[in-house]
């Protein structure tokens, strides 16, 4: 299963992130615009640097 997370840079969404590597069966993506996040905070899965009004760049992540 592929999950996205938004914000994940974040402190809820590196939690989320960190839960969910628990599980091993979830190909992570997460899409931070690092305006208030750390990418450091990110423990795994593909980043991908944008913000969420950025249509094109989100299109292209769904046909992933």
């Amino acid at each position: 299963m592929k999950i996205l997370i938004t914000g994940g840079a974040g402190y809820i969404g590196s939690h989320v992130i960190k839960n969910l590597l628990k599980e091993k069966n979830f190909e992570l993506f997460t899409y931070d615009n690092l305006s208030t996040g750390n990418q450091k905070s990110i423990l795994g899965g593909n980043f991908v640097k944008g913000d969420l009004e950025e249509k094109e760049k989100l299109k292209d992540i769904f046909k992933k």
